[in-house]
């Protein structure tokens, strides 16, 4: 009889699995909108973006097809509920939306979960095959009368991620999970403006100085609210030891502008300016919306030479310090 050896061979199955796809990178941690007048703000949206992502960066290049159960998800947390606020103004507060494209068209509700293996944000983002990275566009919106101050607010971004990078038909034999959390910090700095309105004046026409009457006129400001200014005059382009002249070529008519129905100047420096506690309609601190008004009486003065005919000019810079 003979001997047989039976020997058993081993098959040995080395599988390589790709490492964790998803990982926290440093987010963008502060949007800045810059600063920005009360005015714009009001009137039209302001735009900025967490570039270049909103906190993690993931590796697609090793999914073939996204089973059931599929998911890279994200959530957003507003501290402010969705408003920029601050410390200056507790009234006061800028609405704001947050999206997931750069040209605003897929918008982000807070406190709602969003997967990135849904079709329309598949679509949107085109992740298969490379490394995707995931940026957030946030947009103000206008309407808004704001005091002047830095508005802030914070937005907590939670990640979870558990999807199949290897797998046997409908069955998954390998998958990468995990989950992260980061803060993005949305900054915008108000800053304090006013709507002028000035209108032209014209002291007519007369055949001697002693014939112009006074002009009675009024010069109105819609600022920031709760800010406080003061208004001022400058002395024009022909004055000379700060007396106001108008001109006509080398010929000059001396005037002057004083301060409501009053004797006292209106002029540019110190005590001179008249501030928005000063105003003649809605005196105190401003709201806003409503003009305050500054009247003013301006007079050819008389105790000069009449100079030759002509038409006789000058410009006045109004100014609004804060």
């Amino acid at each position: 009889m003979t001997a047989t050896r039976v020997c058993c061979v081993w098959l040995l199955l080395l599988m390589a699995m790709p490492g964790i796809a998803c990982e926290l990178t440093a987010p963008t941690p502060l949007v800045q909108f810059g600063s920005v007048s009360s005015l714009t703000v009001n009137t039209a949206p302001q735009q900025s973006s967490a570039q270049p992502h909103a906190g993690i960066t993931c590796d697609f290049v090793s999914v073939l097809s996204v089973l059931s159960g599929d998911k890279v998800s994200v959530r957003f947390t507003s501290h402010g509920a969705g408003q920029m606020k601050t410390e200056a103004d507790s009234e006061s507060s800028l609405a704001y939306q947050i999206f997931a494209d750069s040209v605003l068209s897929f918008k982000y509700e807070f406190d709602q979960t969003y997967n990135f293996f849904d079709a329309g944000l598949i679509e949107l983002f085109d992740l298969f095959g490379k490394s995707a990275e995931f940026p957030l566009y946030v947009r103000t919106q206008a309407n808004s009368n704001l005091s002047a101050g830095v508005y802030t607010d914070h937005i907590t971004v939670s990640w979870v991620w558990d999807y199949c990078v290897v797998s046997v038909g409908e069955i998954c034999i390998g998958s990468n999970s995990g989950s992260a959390q980061s803060t993005i910090t949305l900054e915008l700095t108000v800053t304090p403006d006013c709507i002028i309105t000035a209108p032209d004046l014209n002291f007519g026409t007369a055949p001697l100085v002693a014939g112009f009457d006074p002009v009675n006129q009024t010069i109105s400001l819609t600022c920031t609210k709760g800010s406080v200014y003061t208004v001022g005059l400058s002395d024009g382009q022909n004055s000379v030891s700060g007396q106001r002249r108008m001109a006509f070529g080398s010929y000059y008519l001396a005037y002057e502008i004083y301060k409501s129905s009053g004797t006292d100047k209106w002029g540019s420096i110190g005590d001179s300016r008249r501030g928005s506690g000063d105003a003649d309609g809605g005196a105190g601190s401003p709201d806003g919306i409503t003009p305050q008004t500054f009247n003013y009486s301006a007079t050819i003065l008389t105790d000069q030479a009449t100079p030759p005919p002509g038409i006789y000019t000058d410009s006045i810079v109004v100014d609004v310090q804060f």
